[in-house]
């Protein structure tokens, strides 16, 4: 690792480390906790813990970091969790998708993305996802001549409109893979070219439909967005070739099972 690579390791686990007690914080505030000693002792472990793992993580090579500091933050929010239980405070209430992907979380401590730690924080983890996923796929070989590298693998987004399409964008990025931006039906000729892995259809836009028949006939993986799942809106957009349809408030969480990381 070179100094400049051990500088950045050091930024990235010092802002995640500083900011994760403040975040708990705030998150048992919403839960109205008082942070008594034990409940302050339990917050000061879980850093502690979480320190300890970034280190071991982040010392090694990138092809050799099986895991991501996003689900060391949430492996250490675990010490709150049971600190919690320990003296009775009632579950947070959670929809069922919510339980059925992270049953241990019973109090919504986990983060939905480094982002809920701070703008600095969420710059670097992304820095470090980047770094990890052009090292590890070798897209970044020595050139010669003026050859460019090998692009990161592309995610694109079909009419999601700008304030709701940012944060999705974010999480992508965050997974390790590009985003492309298509706002019209015109931009679908881009998809024999680019070959996204995977495309998110708005349902909302006047030509999701369409898109996604044009799509799923290039053999394009296509997931749709909708306001709100229900018995007659997914059968429809399966029929036409839809890989899963997710509701828009769960789809960065979604995105984790949807995008494995590139390798």
């Amino acid at each position: 690792m070179s100094k400049s690579d051990r500088s950045e390791t050091d930024r990235l686990i010092g802002e995640l480390v500083g900011a994760f007690p403040g975040y708990v914080r705030g998150k048992l505030a919403g839960l109205g906790v008082p942070i008594d000693s034990d409940v302050a002792g339990a917050v000061a472990a879980a850093a502690a813990t979480l320190e300890a793992a970034l280190h071991e993580l982040l010392q090694q090579s990138a092809e050799h970091q099986a895991r991501s500091p996003l689900e060391l933050i949430r492996d250490a929010t675990q010490q709150v969790t049971s600190a919690l239980a320990a003296i009775g405070v009632r579950p947070r209430e959670r929809d069922e998708w919510q339980q059925s992907q992270h049953p241990d979380d019973p109090y919504d401590l986990y983060p939905a993305s480094s982002r809920d730690l701070g703008e600095e924080a969420w710059r670097l983890h992304l820095q470090w996802g980047i770094d990890k996923a052009r090292s590890v796929a070798g897209v970044v070989p020595d050139t010669t001549d003026g050859e460019k590298p090998p692009r990161l693998p592309a995610v694109a987004l079909f009419g999601l409109p700008l304030e709701e399409r940012q944060p999705i964008v974010d999480v992508v990025a965050e997974r390790g893979y590009r985003a492309l931006v298509w706002r019209n039906p015109a931009a679908l000729a881009d998809a024999v070219a680019e070959k996204p892995v995977l495309v998110i259809v708005d349902d909302r836009h006047p030509e999701a439909h369409s898109a996604i028949r044009t799509l799923v006939g290039q053999d394009v993986r296509c997931v749709a967005v909708v306001e709100r799942v229900d018995d007659l809106v997914v059968p429809g957009l399966l029929a036409l070739g839809a890989a899963d349809v997710v509701e828009l408030g769960q789809l960065a969480a979604r995105l984790n099972r949807l995008l494995p990381r590139p390798v």
